[in-house]
């Protein structure tokens, strides 16, 4: 499994927004687009955001 991009600021974000959610609606909800994005990029090469 492909690691996190450390250089993206959206990490944290998305760690709270899950948080808050809770373990029963976390395990039902998929995280895509928008601030995410970002995240799913794996080239080293990349830029930070």
């Amino acid at each position: 499994m492909a690691e996190l991009n450390p250089n993206d600021p959206n990490v944290l974000l998305l760690e709270l927004v899950a948080s808050r959610f809770g373990d029963a609606l976390r395990a039902e909800l998929v995280f895509v687009g928008g601030a995410v994005t970002g995240l799913l990029i794996t080239d080293p090469a990349m830029p930070a955001i």
